[in-house]
């Protein structure tokens, strides 16, 4: 065998990540050699599989069923994929039923709360229109209280207005004695209703200078000695 020859081919084997021996061989019989010229060419490497018994690719192994298992239900932790890969048929039944059971639980629970989240919305809603409709029925009675008011100083206006001065009485006063009415408060004869109590403004009374109407000192809260020509009630001032 010549030198050449013996350097054909070079096996050797070697390990892959996945464990398997791989057999490599180097092959040199690409070396060319020419005259005045040598031209040398990287050896190859040719990979040799080795065969392995197809029933060994076929037996599962426990990491993989657990990888399978949570593929498949991707709701399990790894550590329930453990022991489901390590248990037998009947307590992965028992397993699958428990969690079934524990589904339903929690779906019950969580149609409780939502029913008691509705109900508590819908107590929300109810009172916040009830506060709406107290706070629309305070703002019309309002609105009447101020609408009254106006009509009640209007109708006052109206009122003066129709009354005559203080001076043109006291000159249709001078001419009939009968019907002269004393400026002074409490010599006032002829019989007047107090606008401020309703009763007969008799002794003790008070004329106001402004719409003629005579009051009560009581009413008008004056003492006699304060009244004045230029007096004027509290609904004139």
């Amino acid at each position: 065998m010549s030198n050449r020859q013996a350097n054909t081919c070079t096996a050797f084997c070697c390990f892959a990540e996945d464990g398997k021996a791989i057999k490599m061989e180097i092959e040199d019989d690409e070396y060319e050699q020419q005259s005045g010229s040598t031209k040398v060419e990287k050896p190859t490497l040719r990979e040799i599989k080795l065969e392995e018994p197809e029933e060994l690719d076929e037996i599962p192994t426990a990491f993989g069923m657990v990888e399978k298992m949570m593929e498949e239900h991707p709701e399990l932790t790894m550590e329930e994929a453990m022991i489901l890969a390590d248990s037998g048929e009947e307590k992965r039944a028992k397993f699958w039923e428990a969690k079934q059971k524990e589904k339903e639980r929690e779906a019950k629970k969580e149609e409780k709360d939502r029913k008691i989240d509705e109900k508590f919305l819908e107590n929300q809603m109810k009172e916040k229109k009830r506060k709406e409709a107290a706070q629309k029925m305070l703002e019309t009675k309002r609105q009447k209280k101020e609408a009254q008011k106006l009509q009640e100083a209007h109708e006052a206006e109206c009122k003066r207005r129709k009354v005559p001065s203080t001076s043109s009485s006291s000159t249709s006063s001078s001419n009939n004695s009968s019907t002269r009415a004393s400026p002074h408060p409490g010599q006032k004869k002829t019989k007047h209703i107090c606008p401020k109590c309703k009763k007969t403004a008799g002794a003790g009374t008070c004329l106001c200078n402004e719409c003629g109407e005579w009051l009560h000192l009581k009413c008008a809260e004056i003492k006699a000695k304060e009244w004045t020509e230029k007096w004027r009630c509290f609904a004139c001032k």
